[in-house]
């Protein structure tokens, strides 16, 4: 019988623990405590290497889940959305899984691969993330791989990194735009999510703010400090009230 947070896994799109794409056994296992360091010192090599060998349409990113506001560790093509090293857990994809599950009742570890998402100036990506959690359930390391599928020569240009043998020296090229600060993030969060329902926030009925609470949990809002404050205040409504809205959407 499957567990609640397995059901919470399938549900968005990830594989409960013990399962893979191709429905082999498997084991995700936690991580002590103790561990998480070492773990992060572990894969991350890994991010370069997997950005190196997939091209520059190949984002990877690094995340010390224990510090949201600044949880990049590490991350290889960042120019496919705009981050770098020491931006939060936000501000990546939008319509992310691994977002959702961070902020759900979920205590295994999971791995969702091959889903969609985009980034925020519409370009379509195609995702996979690893979220490692402690014994005690609680997120310490996400793993994320994200593949810019938004051009017709990705292809064309995928098959020439990947014929390359000359050496690279790891640099990148320097990011066209600023990395938006987790305050710029979490404000945007909050205006995309009152812009989906159409209303002023004064103007909105219960469901109406229901619906806006889901779609900042579903970006990642709640796992920012501050982030129930934030909310709170755009919408109107007291902490209290947040809480109970939150505690509906995550079920």
């Amino acid at each position: 019988m499957k567990t609640r947070g397995a059901l919470a896994a399938t549900k968005a799109g990830a594989l409960p623990e013990g399962r893979t794409a191709g429905g082999r056994s498997t084991k995700i296992p936690s991580l002590p405590d103790d561990q998480v360091d070492r773990a992060l010192e572990i894969l991350q090599p890994l991010v370069e290497a997997v950005g190196a060998t997939l091209g520059p349409h190949c984002e990877v990113v690094l995340h010390d889940l224990r510090t949201p506001e600044r949880s990049i560790t590490a991350i290889a093509n960042g120019t496919v959305t705009g981050r770098r090293v020491g931006g939060p857990v936000v501000g990546g994809p939008l319509k992310d899984v691994a977002l959702k599950l961070l902020d759900s009742t979920t205590r295994e570890s999971t791995m969702s691969i091959g889903y969609q998402t985009h980034t925020r100036d519409g370009r379509d990506l195609r995702s996979t993330s690893l979220i490692l959690r402690t014994s005690e359930g609680k997120p310490a390391i996400a793993f994320c791989i994200n593949i810019d599928l938004s051009t017709i020569t990705m292809a064309r240009l995928l098959l020439e990194e990947l014929s390359k043998t000359e050496a690279s020296d790891g640099t990148e090229s320097p990011d066209a735009s600023p990395q938006l600060d987790v305050t710029d993030i979490t404000a945007q969060i909050i205006r995309d999510a009152l812009g989906e329902t159409g209303k002023l926030p004064k103007y909105m009925e219960r469901d109406d703010r229901l619906k806006a609470v889901s779609l900042m949990q579903e970006r990642g809002l709640f796992l920012i400090r501050g982030g129930v404050e934030r909310a709170a205040a755009a919408l109107g409504i007291s902490r209290f009230t947040l809480y109970s809205y939150l505690k509906e959407v995550r079920g």
